[in-house]
């Protein structure tokens, strides 16, 4: 990326991808994947999946980069985690099943020792705790922690008022707090 691209606002970049410019893609790309991943990661729980939302965005944003209007008020970033949140929502109805087989995998692999083994469960604690949520409760929490979305833009993503995404996250964070009480005692 030059540094022409580094400076870009989202909104030049967007405007450029609307006409066909691969190098502002790949700006938008590497500005936005991290964080995508982590807030698709935070709805469906797989990393193979979550990649998988990503790319999809991706591939909307590219051909769909002329629907983004700055004149309707709404943030790229914003707009960007829409798409990436419903693409997650639908996935996530597809398998009706929660699966935590891939929890392990946000532990980072070390050397089998006690403390590994202890994060290693407090980890998939924390996963079944988030895996349990409602979904609009997780969807909330994803977008405000992962996706570091303001409540406004959060609630916008999800097309519900801030009280009620305010109310989510409250509602959110009680259920993970009561769930995990014994480690925050620690």
């Amino acid at each position: 990326m030059t540094i022409d691209e580094r400076d870009a606002s989202d909104e030049e970049l967007i405007r450029r991808v609307a006409g066909g410019d691969r190098v502002a893609f790949s700006s938008l790309v590497e500005r936005y994947r991290g964080p995508l991943i982590r807030l698709a990661y935070g709805i469906v729980r797989n990393r193979s999946e979550a990649e998988d939302i990503v790319q999809e965005t991706f591939i909307r944003i590219w051909t769909r980069a002329g629907d983004w209007d700055a004149a309707r008020g709404t943030r790229f970033a914003a707009w960007v985690s829409r798409i990436a949140t419903n693409l997650a929502i639908d996935q996530q109805r597809r398998q009706q099943t929660d699966s935590l087989d891939d929890a392990a995998d946000a532990v980072a692999p070390g050397p089998d020792t006690e403390a590994h083994s202890m994060a290693s469960e407090i980890q998939h604690r924390i996963e079944r705790a988030l895996g349990a949520l409602p979904e609009r409760q997780r969807t909330a929490f994803a977008l405000c922690q992962f996706a570091d979305l303001s409540n406004a833009e959060a609630a916008a993503s999800m097309g519900v008022g801030i009280g009620t995404l305010e109310q989510l996250l409250v509602r959110a964070r009680r259920r993970l707090r009561a769930e995990l009480a014994d480690l925050l005692e620690a």
